[in-house]
């Protein structure tokens, strides 16, 4: 089967959400749906739609990055480590603390503590651009 041309139910709602940006600082979504009904009235509004709704308000808030944003952030990262700097004596041993913290909680290998080692590699990211800046 032949795929639909057309914008897809994620591109409608975040041209809705560009298009009217005050939508996304209420709780209420039924002006989008009445809009998106008034609009596509073939189109059931269904569990579907309402995700996508849903999926298109989150990206528009918090401004999501794509996996360029990641790559890039990642690379900045990588670049401040290697530039060495003197005068953040304590920052850094801060830093290899936390590295070590987060090289005992990673061999530990523990699905349950994937949340802890997450935000101890933040942690350590953020320590590292501290002492960069």
């Amino acid at each position: 089967m032949a795929k639909k041309k057309g914008p897809s139910l994620l591109g409608i709602f975040r041209q809705y959400f560009a298009d009217h940006p005050e939508w996304l600082r209420t709780r209420s979504t039924d002006e989008v749906i009445a809009q998106f009904s008034k609009d596509h009235p073939k189109i059931e509004v269904d569990r579907r739609v309402k995700q996508s709704l849903f999926n298109a308000k989150n990206y528009a808030k918090e401004g999501k990055q794509g996996k360029r944003g990641r790559k890039q952030k990642v690379a900045e990262i990588t670049a401040a480590m290697k530039i060495p700097h003197a005068g953040n004596g304590a920052l850094q041993i801060l830093e290899n603390h936390v590295d070590d913290g987060l090289a005992m909680a990673r061999a530990l290998g523990n699905e349950s503590i994937r949340e802890i080692v997450s935000h101890l590699h933040r942690a350590r990211n953020m320590l590292v651009l501290q002492i960069e800046a």
